[in-house]
Formats: C-alpha cells, sequence, structure tokens
C-alpha cells in the first residue's frame, strides 16, 4: 500500500495545495468537497526473486477535477511536479522510483468539469 506515502507528497506541494487547498483525497471524494479537488488510487503488486520478495510496484491513479480547464492543467502539472521522479523515504518506505505513464484530458458534462487523469509508476519497498 503506498496511499499515505503518495498523500504525504501531494499535500507538501506548495503549488498543489495553492490550488486545492486540503481538497486532496484518497479512493473517495468527500461529499461535500467542490473543485478544483484531486482523487488518488493506488495498485500494488510485489515482485518476487527466487530468495524472496524485492521490492512492491505500485500503479498511482489520480484524477485532478476543475471547473475550469486552465486550471486543471494547473493542477495536472502541479501533480506532475510533485510526484515525477520523486525519491526518497517516507514513513519507512523507501520510494526508489517514480515515472509517468500516461496523462489523459475529458470533460464530465454531468457534473460540467474538467477531468485530467494522471497514472504513475512507482517502485519501492
Amino acid at each position: 500500500m503506498l496511499g499515505t506515502e503518495v498523500y504525504t507528497i501531494l499535500s507538501n506541494s506548495s503549488d498543489l495545495t495553492a490550488i486545492v487547498s486540503d481538497k486532496i483525497y484518497p479512493v473517495v471524494i468527500d461529499q461535500n468537497a467542490a473543485a478544483p479537488m484531486v482523487v488518488f488510487h493506488t495498485t500494488t503488486r510485489p515482485v518476487y526473486s527466487g530468495s524472496g520478495l524485492v521490492n512492491d510496484e505500485s500503479e498511482v491513479r489520480i484524477l485532478a477535477f476543475s471547473e475550469g480547464y486552465d486550471e486543471a492543467v494547473l493542477i495536472t502539472k502541479a501533480v506532475r511536479n510533485a510526484l515525477e521522479l520523486y525519491r526518497g523515504e517516507i514513513n519507512g518506505t523507501v520510494i526508489k522510483s517514480v515515472k509517468l505513464s500516461s496523462i489523459d484530458e475529458d470533460y464530465d458534462a454531468q457534473d460540467d468539469m474538467f477531468v485530467h487523469r494522471l497514472v504513475f509508476n512507482v517502485t519501492h519497498n
């Protein structure tokens, strides 16, 4: 699991929090939250060798929500700057590598909101 570490990295980004404040949510968005905001999900797979566990590999999916396209772009850039190529230790977890896999832009007509999806691949212990 990598959720608390992702939350720590994102919430420590002054560029991101200047836009979304504290509206950074793991898995589920607060029902009273209004855009702009970010929600993230993680999927972790263990990697084994013949001698045991080598490390974990996680896919981190981040959704950035905004009522305006330009603001959605700024959120996307702030998330990317916070996470991409990050290395370090958080809460005893050593993050060895973070690589951006994709960015997708969309518009949700029902909620009248721009949605940007970022996917990162993370190698950690």
